[in-house]
C-alpha cells in the first residue's frame, strides 16, 4: 500500500471513530471538519486494488464542512484501480454548511491500465441553513494510448425537519444503488469503445440520481433542496 493509501486510511479511520454507522447506529459528534476518502492506487505488486466507503453520521454543529473524496492514480502496466464512497450525512442544528463531494480518476504513462472512481452523498438538514455544495468529477489520461478511466459524483440533499434517521430499508436500498453504479462505471473502463458510450452513461446518470431523489425523500415532509450529478469519461 502507497503512503498516500495508507494516509487515506488513517483519516477514514479517525472519521468512522466519530459517528459513522457499522452494525449499529449512529452517535452525535461535535467534530466540524467531518471529512472520508476513498483512495486506491495500484502498485507492480499490487496491480489490482479496490477501497470502497460507507458511512452514516449524525452530527448537531451549527458549522459544518463536510467532503467525501473518491480518488484513484493508476500508473502502472495492466493495473486497475477502483475507489467508491457512499456517505448519508444527518445535520440536526446546522447553519452553514460547505459540501464538497469528488470524484477523481486518472491514469499516466501506463498500458493497458484503468482507474474508476465513485462518490455519493446524500445529506439531511432541518428547513433551509445556508449551505454552499459542490458536485464534480475528473477523469483524466496522461501518456498513456490503452488506458481507460470513469468517474461519478452524485450529490442529493434534502429537508427535513426534525431530520430523522433513514429507515434500514432505504439505507439498505442506497447502498444498492451505489452497487449498481460501481458495476457502471467498471463495466465503462473494461467493455470495448462505443460511440455512442458518453450518451448512455449521462442517460444512466441523470436515472440513477432521479432514483437517489426517490429514496432520500422517503420521510413525510421531506424535500429535495438540490440534486447533481457529473459524469466524466
Amino acid at each position: 500500500m502507497t503512503g498516500a493509501a495508507i494516509a487515506a486510511r488513517l483519516l477514514l479511520g479517525a472519521v468512522l471513530l466519530t459517528g459513522a454507522v457499522g452494525s449499529g447506529k449512529p452517535g452525535a459528534d461535535q467534530q466540524r471538519d467531518l471529512d472520508v476518502v476513498a483512495s486506491a492506487q495500484p502498485t507492480d505488486l499490487q496491480p489490482e486494488q479496490r477501497d470502497a466507503v460507507f458511512t452514516e453520521t449524525v452530527t448537531g454543529r451549527a458549522t459544518v464542512r463536510a467532503d467525501l473524496v473518491a480518488t484513484t492514480s493508476t500508473t502502472c502496466h495492466g493495473c486497475a484501480g477502483e475507489s467508491a464512497g457512499l456517505r448519508v450525512l444527518y445535520l440536526t442544528g446546522v447553519e452553514q454548511a460547505q459540501l464538497d463531494n469528488v470524484a477523481t480518476a486518472w491514469t499516466r504513462d501506463c498500458w493497458d491500465c484503468s482507474a474508476t472512481a465513485l462518490a455519493v452523498q446524500v445529506v439531511v438538514v432541518p428547513g433551509r441553513p445556508g449551505l454552499q455544495p459542490a458536485n464534480r468529477s475528473f477523469s483524466v489520461t496522461d501518456a498513456c494510448a490503452t488506458c481507460r478511466t470513469a468517474a461519478a459524483a452524485f450529490r442529493v440533499v434534502v429537508t427535513l425537519d426534525p431530520v430523522t434517521r433513514f429507515p434500514e430499508q432505504t439505507l439498505a436500498e442506497l447502498r444498492a444503488r451505489f452497487a449498481e453504479q460501481e458495476t457502471a462505471l467498471r463495466a465503462a473502463v473494461t467493455a470495448p469503445p462505443h460511440p455512442r458510450a458518453a450518451r448512455g452513461a449521462a442517460g444512466a446518470a441523470t436515472i440513477a440520481v432521479t432514483e437517489l431523489r426517490r429514496l432520500a425523500t422517503v420521510g413525510p415532509g421531506s424535500r429535495v433542496w438540490s440534486a447533481r450529478v457529473d459524469v466524466s469519461r
